[in-house]
């Protein structure tokens, strides 16, 4: 039985860590976008609404995965 529960945090390690990494390089591509001192252009305002819709998603997937199952003692 303690395998399935191990291959379950794995599985929920995993996912964290991709939507994490997800979420800091969506961020990590919005302040770059903003950083540019002239005004925005077309092209670059549906790239900021793209990745805040990105953003969006991926900060739901991580709310949707929940807290840890790994065991907290202490």
């Amino acid at each position: 039985m303690s395998s399935g529960r191990e291959r379950s945090v794995l599985v929920w390690e995993a996912r964290f860590a991709l939507a994490s990494e997800r979420l800091t390089q969506i961020e990590r591509s919005l302040a770059e976008l903003s950083s540019f001192e002239e005004p925005p252009s077309r092209k670059r305002r549906e790239r900021v609404i793209e990745l805040e819709a990105e953003r969006r998603q991926v900060t739901r997937t991580i709310a949707s995965l929940g807290p840890s199952p790994q065991a907290k003692m202490g």
